[in-house]
């Protein structure tokens, strides 16, 4: 989206459900269990960049991101988020 000549913003999602056939886990155990049994996950991946032009030269660039993951296997989960802050300055050609 471009808010203005200057400002644009880019916000994403994506959901991804995964199923691996052949991976049976025992959740009490973690341990291989009974054939039928299949492994998933979830996965989430959400994202948002906001670009600033200040002048031809100079930019801001923040930026956020979050990730999780559940699955059937606790060591197999996570949760992550990451807020950065990019400047970027050019100098004039010559």
């Amino acid at each position: 989206w471009q808010a203005t000549q200057k400002i644009s913003v880019t916000p994403a999602y994506v959901w991804t459900y995964t199923t691996y056939p052949g991976q049976n886990y025992n959740l009490q155990t973690q341990l291989v269990a009974p054939a039928g049994t299949e492994l998933t996950d979830h996965q989430q991946n959400i994202n948002l960049d906001v670009t600033y032009q200040v002048f031809d030269w100079l930019s801001i660039h923040p930026y956020a991101r979050y990730q999780t993951r559940t699955s059937l296997v606790a060591a197999y989960r996570y949760n992550v988020s990451v807020v950065g802050l990019t400047l970027q300055a050019r100098l004039p050609d010559r």
